[in-house]
């Protein structure tokens, strides 16, 4: 992907970069997204630091899953926001 033109790229376009691998795509998705994220795990979990983890979680988790996410299957905002109301409980199992 060009990356001078990243910012000004759709979240769908971000989202074809990143199932190729694109870090820098999924930086610019991290860039948008985390914050939200963030916000959303901290309403889930107990403190701050356990907010980080679940934010870092499911970004990885869309990291491994990009190649199988496809246009039309909802928007990366919905897949990151769901994935982070269905991690806690995982997360919570695994020791995060």
């Amino acid at each position: 992907m060009d990356t001078t033109h990243c910012a000004n790229s759709t979240d769908d376009d971000l989202l074809a970069a990143v199932a190729n691998g694109d870090t820098t795509a999924f930086a610019e998705l991290y860039d948008r997204f985390a914050p939200q994220v963030f916000g959303c795990a901290q309403t889930r979990v107990a403190d701050a630091l356990a907010a980080e983890d679940l934010t870092r979680e499911v970004f990885l988790e869309f990291w491994r899953q990009a190649p199988a996410l496809r246009h039309g299957t909802g928007s990366v905002a919905q897949w990151l926001f769901g994935t982070g109301h269905t991690l806690p409980s995982s997360a919570a199992s695994s020791g995060l």
